[in-house]
């Protein structure tokens, strides 16, 4: 029997030349001989994501974490699916998982995941979140050549800034109250495509700039069930 590093050395090569299909084989063999193993099943989600097999991944994932809800790469990977879905505040939620659950020696993981988030922020428009995440994945692993190629591109232009820094816990709460909103009214209970979900959460997001975020500091001040019924006297036109 191969020893298990160097099937997985085996399997990281094979994922790296584009040879999804060799490296699943691999993987599997691993998972037969242990079906908890959240490695494999990590880098077998990895490979269908990479092939685009989205939906594969995502059931696998979930298995996942029904076998260990804490395991940092499992919200990582979930993250970077989600994120490649175009859904980023979830993705956001899995990296901000992620983050907590690497250990203090596991930096340089801890900083991809930082390095992701930022990315997601991005997407966002949320420009100073991103920002502050690159610098923490920098602080954290000072090696981290993507985050210092995006804060590097990022600080060389004049991009302007929210004066007050949005509250991210609080965005999150009013995007998910919005979107089950929207989905109530459509009597759904989930979005029909990707575009639409775009369409929605883009509406979301100016409601919270024009809305919500420069009411930053009254909002600092407010207990959650003030926060709640402000966020559901905000009406959204979708």
């Amino acid at each position: 029997m191969l020893n298990r590093d160097y099937i997985l050395g085996i399997i990281e090569k094979k994922l790296d030349s584009g040879d999804i299909t060799g490296a699943i084989k691999f993987i599997e063999s691993l998972i037969k001989d242990n079906p908890n193993d959240l490695d494999a099943l990590n880098l077998l989600a990895i490979a269908h994501r990479l092939n685009g097999d989205f939906d594969t991944a995502m059931k696998i994932l979930k298995k996942s974490l029904k076998i260990d809800p804490y395991y940092p790469e499992t919200h990582y990977h979930l993250g970077l699916l989600y994120y490649e879905q175009g859904d980023y505040l979830k993705a956001i939620e899995e990296f901000y998982k992620a983050i907590e659950n690497y250990l203090p020696r596991e930096k340089s993981w801890k900083s991809d995941a930082y390095t992701a988030l930022g990315e997601a922020f991005y997407k966002l428009g949320m420009v100073d979140d991103a920002i502050k995440s690159w610098r923490k994945a920098i602080e954290i692993y000072p090696k981290n050549k993507r985050a210092k190629y995006y804060l590097n591109r990022i600080e060389g232009k004049k991009i302007k800034r929210a004066k007050s820094p949005i509250l991210v816990f609080d965005f999150l709460r009013f995007s998910d109250m919005k979107i089950g909103e929207y989905l109530k009214q459509k009597g759904k209970d989930k979005f029909d495509s990707e575009k639409e979900y775009k369409r929605v959460l883009g509406k979301i997001i100016n409601a919270w700039n024009n809305k919500v975020a420069k009411s930053t500091d009254k909002l600092k001040r407010m207990t959650d069930k003030e926060k709640i019924n402000f966020f559901r006297s905000i009406k959204i036109k979708f």
